[in-house]
């Protein structure tokens, strides 16, 4: 499983690197590139979405208070090319796998934890 995380934690920053490539400077004001609100907005930009004005809503309200809205929309000014697009399609397609894989792990996992901490 820890290898599972690790190529998740890859995944992530290769998702972030196309990101800031493109000049989308998000991850600047979230807590971590895996949060809801980055998730969102990816998934925006991987529909054809590229105005800042209309991913400006997708963004958490904490995140917007604390660093304005003026702030997020200027991070959120791309220059996306349709390479671009795919690169962060199949970037978050491989996060979510991870976190499949992940999750199965936990549940293949659990049962036997359980019955380990049962004998003490």
């Amino acid at each position: 499983m820890f290898q599972v995380n690790c190529r998740k934690q890859q995944a992530e920053a290769t998702l972030n690197l196309t990101l800031q490539r493109c000049n989308i400077r998000l991850s600047n004001y979230v807590s971590d590139i895996g949060c809801k609100s980055m998730r969102k907005v990816v998934k925006a930009f991987i529909g054809g979405e590229t105005k800042a004005e209309n991913l400006l809503p997708l963004i958490h309200r904490c995140i917007r208070n604390k660093h304005t809205d003026k702030t997020i929309i200027a991070s959120l000014i791309a220059v996306i090319s349709a390479a671009d697009i795919e690169m962060m399609r199949m970037s978050m397609e491989e996060v979510e796998l991870y976190e499949r894989q992940i999750q199965e792990c936990e549940e293949k996992c659990m049962p036997f934890a359980r019955r380990i901490s049962n004998r003490k």
